[in-house]
């Protein structure tokens, strides 16, 4: 685990790091109740605002036959907001700027300044927000 700012864990969040796993923190918050499984690498930019009730996981815990089961990198770039109960999934990158509307589940890259939403994800409008 790597610290290259000033991160804030509220309350009850939970970070597990397996024997494989590469965590670095830029700087930001997460809001109470995290849930971060890290067995390949999660890297998170400076200025992140996670949200209460977030999951990000780069690994399925299990694998499948015939799928793609091994864990894959998440990269999370600055200035991102993550919203409440939302999930980020292995193989994703989450752009500059970009906001994850409450409850979404994010399977796929986020293009920088723009807000994205829903079951799965999908790109809504551009966005500019402020900390």
């Amino acid at each position: 685990m790597r610290l290259n700012g000033n991160f804030v864990l509220h309350k009850h969040c939970n970070v597990r790091i397996g024997k494989d796993g590469s965590l670095t923190l830029g700087s930001g918050y997460a809001a109470d109740n995290l849930r971060m499984d890290c067995h390949c690498s999660i890297v998170i930019g400076d200025g992140v605002a996670i949200a209460s009730d977030v999951t990000i996981m780069d690994t399925d815990h299990h694998k499948i036959v015939g799928s793609d089961s091994a864990p894959r990198p998440i990269s999370i770039g600055d200035h991102v907001w993550i919203g409440t109960r939302s999930t980020i999934l292995k193989g994703v990158t989450i752009g500059n700027g970009a906001v994850i509307a409450a409850g979404s589940v994010v399977n796929r890259d986020v293009e920088p300044g723009w807000l994205y939403g829903g079951v799965p994800a999908r790109k809504i409008r551009p966005i500019e927000w402020h900390l």
